[in-house]
């Protein structure tokens, strides 16, 4: 893996993503601490990360939906809904392969 590309929009916190390799061992492969939806890019590893086909790889999207999230300023909370529109919430991770040669 050369690669990930979270997306989320506003109400988005904290992006993290996790590998764990069949001995158990776990790394991480990405923490933001601070969601930006205005940085729609990919973050690229400094060197590839090999993974066995054993490997199990976790996402953990933050929601906040309260006064921690911008997009509450000065409102009540609502509901946050999923869905294609640019209001609506998304909690993607598409992740760049590249194959050993």
């Amino acid at each position: 893996m050369i690669g990930i590309i979270p997306k989320a929009r506003f109400y988005c916190g904290v992006v993290s993503a996790t590998v764990t390799e069949q001995n158990q061992k776990t790394k991480k492969l990405l923490k933001l601490d601070r969601w930006n939806p205005f940085w729609t890019g990919n973050y690229q590893f400094a060197k590839p990360i090999m993974l066995s086909a054993k490997a199990k790889l976790a996402f953990d999207f933050t929601y906040y939906n309260d006064d921690r999230c911008s997009m509450n300023e000065f409102r009540d909370p609502e509901t946050v809904v999923s869905g294609p529109r640019w209001e609506d919430e998304v909690c993607e991770m598409h992740l760049l392969i590249s194959r050993p040669r």
